[in-house]
């Protein structure tokens, strides 16, 4: 479940890559071209990431106090990095020479502040220039391999002891701010963190209540586009096995 959020904000984007490799192979149009037989068997992946904790830290006892949470902040994960990522697998057969051309990163913003799966993330064609897009029953005659999605998340999570810090710090007493408001997020000029729309309150109890993160997850499930790839359903996986309460730079 989402408890807060920034707006507007720009997190830094990779390029598609392979096995951790980038794929400079980028045209006109921005989309990434990958000839066929380098993608088989292989991980395509595409990171966005956010990690300035300086902004979350300058006012998170703000977002804690205003959600009447006191305790259990190992709960609350910050949102640090986002990895929309293509699983090829031939399945035995030998797909023909072609190519798998990736939409450009910016395809993924539905939002000021929210990534998807856009409609068409991907699709085969035998030109080179991929003017010619293979429609998916075409593609897969052809012999070329389908594709899974899915979706990563990571994140950071903090103990009690460091938001006791960030409470007691005497710099920003002897200033004069109330670290328990945003006071500090302003004079620092960060962007603000918003409580999120679905939440008007929430009190320790409700606030420990173990919930599958994963339906609250705000992405959408890529439809079968009329692209030249048959694409499974996305999976959604954490680097943490538990449920979380996510505090996100982008959605």
């Amino acid at each position: 479940m989402e408890i807060a959020s920034l707006s507007n904000i720009q997190p830094w984007q990779g390029c598609w890559e392979i096995a951790g490799k980038p794929v400079e192979d980028v045209g006109t149009q921005e989309w990434t071209r990958c000839p066929s037989h380098d993608v088989l068997n292989e991980s395509v992946d595409l990171y966005l990431w956010d990690n300035n904790e300086k902004v979350w830290f300058s006012q998170a006892n703000h977002i804690f106090s205003s959600l009447h949470i006191s305790s259990k902040f190992e709960d609350y994960v910050k949102v640090n990095v986002l990895c929309f990522k293509f699983a090829i697998s031939t399945g035995g057969t030998d797909p023909p020479n072609g190519f798998l051309f990736l939409c450009p990163a910016k395809d993924f913003r539905t939002g000021s502040s929210s990534f998807s799966w856009p409609d068409c993330p991907a699709y085969w064609s035998l030109d080179p220039s991929g003017a010619e897009r293979l429609g998916m029953e075409d593609a897969l005659d052809l012999g070329f391999p389908s594709i899974q999605l899915s979706t990563r998340i990571e994140g950071t999570f903090w103990d009690d002891s460091v938001y006791a810090s960030l409470r007691q710090f005497k710099f920003h007493q002897g200033k004069g701010f109330d670290t328990s408001s945003q006071d500090v997020a302003r004079h620092l000029r960060h962007p603000l963190y918003q409580i999120s729309s679905h939440l008007h309150a929430v009190n320790e109890e409700s606030s420990g209540v173990e919930e599958d993160w994963e339906s609250n997850v705000e992405f959408e499930d890529a439809p079968n586009p009329s692209s030249g790839i048959e694409l499974t359903p996305p999976e959604y996986t954490t680097g943490v096995e538990r449920p979380w309460n996510l505090i996100t730079p982008h959605s």
